[in-house]
C-alpha cells in the first residue's frame, strides 16, 4: 500500500495539526483585541496560499485536501479579519 493510499484510508490526516495551529492565536487576539505583534503582510500571504490548496484540492477531488484547507482558512482569514479590525 502505496502512502497515498493510507493517507486516503486514515481517519486521522497528518493535516490537523497544522490546521489548528492557528487557534491558539485566533483566540488570544480575540480575548484581547490586540493584533499588534501580527503581520498583515504574511497573513494576507497565508491566506492567499491556502485558497490555492483549497481549489488544487477540488481540482484533484480530494476531499481530505479541501477540509483541512477550509479549516485552516476559517482560522486564518479570521486573524486576518481581527487585524483589520484592531489594526
Amino acid at each position: 500500500m502505496s502512502l497515498a493510499e493510507m493517507r486516503e484510508k486514515s481517519i486521522i490526516l497528518p493535516e490537523h495539526p497544522p490546521t489548528i495551529a492557528f487557534l491558539p492565536q485566533a483566540i488570544k487576539i480575540w480575548r484581547s483585541k490586540s493584533t499588534k505583534d501580527v503581520s498583515l503582510a504574511m497573513f494576507v500571504c497565508f491566506c492567499t496560499g491556502v485558497v490555492l490548496w483549497v481549489i488544487y484540492g477540488f481540482m484533484l477531488g480530494a476531499l481530505p485536501v479541501i477540509l483541512a484547507n477550509v479549516v485552516t482558512l476559517c482560522i486564518a482569514a479570521t486573524i486576518l479579519v481581527f487585524k483589520l479590525r484592531y489594526g
